[in-house]
Protein backbone atom coordinates (compact mmCIF):
# COMPACT_ATOMS: atom_id res chain seq x y z
CA UNK A 1 0.00 0.00 0.00
CA UNK A 2 0.98 3.41 -0.70
CA UNK A 3 -0.55 4.77 2.61
CA UNK A 4 0.93 3.04 6.28
CA UNK A 5 -1.27 3.50 8.92
CA UNK A 6 0.15 4.00 12.01
CA UNK A 7 -2.31 3.17 15.21
CA UNK A 8 -2.08 2.36 18.68
CA UNK A 9 0.94 3.92 19.62
CA UNK A 10 0.66 4.37 23.40
CA UNK A 11 2.98 5.81 26.63
CA UNK A 12 2.27 4.74 30.27
CA UNK A 13 1.47 7.94 31.88
CA UNK A 14 3.95 7.94 34.04
CA UNK A 15 6.54 7.85 31.63
CA UNK A 16 5.37 10.70 29.09
CA UNK A 17 7.04 13.25 28.48
CA UNK A 18 10.41 11.60 28.20
CA UNK A 19 10.21 11.55 24.29
CA UNK A 20 9.31 7.55 24.00
CA UNK A 21 5.78 8.86 22.28
CA UNK A 22 8.46 10.65 19.42
CA UNK A 23 10.52 7.53 19.15
CA UNK A 24 7.96 5.44 19.14
CA UNK A 25 6.57 7.33 16.05
CA UNK A 26 9.72 7.00 14.25
CA UNK A 27 10.10 3.55 15.12
CA UNK A 28 6.97 3.01 13.09
CA UNK A 29 7.66 5.49 10.22
CA UNK A 30 10.98 3.60 10.09
CA UNK A 31 8.76 0.34 9.72
CA UNK A 32 7.04 1.42 6.78
CA UNK A 33 8.45 -1.14 3.93
CA UNK A 34 9.16 0.24 0.49
CA UNK A 35 6.69 2.11 -1.89
CA UNK A 36 4.90 3.78 1.17
CA UNK A 37 4.69 7.64 0.56
CA UNK A 38 2.87 8.95 3.29
CA UNK A 39 1.70 7.86 6.76
CA UNK A 40 -1.72 8.46 8.17
CA UNK A 41 -3.07 8.21 11.89
CA UNK A 42 -5.77 9.72 13.90
CA UNK A 43 -6.36 10.34 17.42
CA UNK A 44 -8.60 12.14 19.44
CA UNK A 45 -9.64 15.68 18.54
CA UNK A 46 -9.14 16.81 21.99
CA UNK A 47 -5.88 15.03 22.82
CA UNK A 48 -4.12 18.28 22.69
CA UNK A 49 -0.31 16.78 24.00
CA UNK A 50 -0.78 14.40 20.71
CA UNK A 51 -1.78 16.49 18.72
CA UNK A 52 1.29 18.52 19.59
CA UNK A 53 3.55 15.67 19.08
CA UNK A 54 2.27 14.95 15.68
CA UNK A 55 2.44 18.53 14.52
CA UNK A 56 5.95 18.83 15.52
CA UNK A 57 6.79 15.54 13.44
CA UNK A 58 5.30 17.26 10.12
CA UNK A 59 1.68 15.56 10.28
CA UNK A 60 -1.42 17.52 8.99
CA UNK A 61 -5.05 17.31 9.42
CA UNK A 62 -6.24 14.91 6.64
CA UNK A 63 -9.68 14.36 5.11
CA UNK A 64 -13.14 13.28 7.42
CA UNK A 65 -12.58 11.97 10.87
CA UNK A 66 -12.62 8.19 10.98
CA UNK A 67 -14.84 8.61 13.87
CA UNK A 68 -17.32 11.57 15.74
CA UNK A 69 -14.43 13.14 17.99
CA UNK A 70 -11.50 11.87 16.10
CA UNK A 71 -8.68 13.42 13.53
CA UNK A 72 -7.20 12.04 11.08
CA UNK A 73 -3.58 13.38 10.23
CA UNK A 74 -1.23 12.68 7.10
CA UNK A 75 2.44 12.75 6.49
CA UNK A 76 4.08 12.85 2.92
CA UNK A 77 7.53 10.06 3.54
CA UNK A 78 10.55 12.09 2.54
Amino acid sequence: PEVWDLGRLMVAPDLQGRGLGRWLLEQGEAAAPAGVTSYALFTGAGSERNLRLYRRAGYRLAGPPPEPGAVRLAKRRP
